[in-house]
C-alpha cells in the first residue's frame, strides 16, 4: 500500500498543464492500487461489477447535483475547462466534479465495498456522499453545499477573470 501511495504523491508534483508527460493515467493506476488493490480495474462506464458500478453511480449522482447548479448559475455546461470534447455536452461538470471524486470513492471504500450484491440498499448508500462532509473556505460543509458554493465560486472567477476567486474543496478522510 505504501509503495503505490509514495509513487502516487511523487507523480502528483509532476503533473504540468495538459499533462505531457502522461502523469496523470500513470498516478490514476497508483491511486486505484492504492484504494482498491491489484484485482481491480477501473473499466468502461458499463462496467458490471460491483465496485465499478458503484463508483459510476456514486460519481453520476454528484455530476447530476452539479449539472443542476451549473444550470441555475446560468452557465452552459458543454463549455468546460480543461475537458473539452464536442460530442459531450457536460464538459464543465466533468471539470467541476474532480474535486468531488475522492469523496465518493471514500463512501464507496467504507460503505460498499464490503457488499457483493448491486440492489437498492448499494444505491440508497451511494445516495450518503451528498451528506459528506468535505473542508471548503477554511470549514466543514456538506457536499451538496459545497457543491453548489464551489460553482458560484466558479461564476465570481470567470466574471472577474480572477482565478483566485475559485474555492475548490477539499477531501477530508
Amino acid at each position: 500500500f505504501n509503495k503505490p501511495l509514495a509513487r502516487l504523491e511523487r507523480l502528483a508534483q509532476t503533473v504540468q498543464s495538459g499533462d505531457p508527460h502522461n502523469h496523470e493515467a500513470q498516478a490514476a493506476t497508483y491511486y486505484w492500487l492504492a484504494c482498491f488493490g491489484d484485482d481491480f480495474k477501473r473499466d468502461k462506464p458499463q462496467a458490471e461489477d460491483t465496485l465499478n458500478r458503484s463508483l459510476n453511480y456514486g460519481y453520476a449522482i454528484v455530476r447530476a447535483l452539479l449539472a443542476r447548479y451549473v444550470a441555475l448559475a446560468g452557465l452552459n455546461a458543454s463549455f468546460g475547462c480543461g475537458h473539452i470534447n464536442v460530442l459531450n455536452p457536460l464538459c464543465l461538470i466533468d471539470d467541476l466534479i474532480e474535486p468531488f471524486r475522492p469523496t465518493v470513492d471514500s463512501v464507496v471504500l467504507k460503505h460498499i465495498l464490503p457488499m457483493s450484491a448491486w440492489d437498492k440498499t448499494t444505491k440508497t448508500q451511494l445516495l450518503s456522499v451528498l451528506g459528506q462532509n468535505v473542508q471548503f473556505k477554511e470549514a466543514n460543509y456538506r457536499l451538496s453545499a459545497a457543491a453548489y458554493d464551489m460553482v458560484q465560486s466558479y461564476v465570481d472567477a470567470v466574471t472577474t477573470q480572477e482565478i483566485d476567486a475559485l474555492q475548490l474543496p477539499s477531501w477530508l478522510p
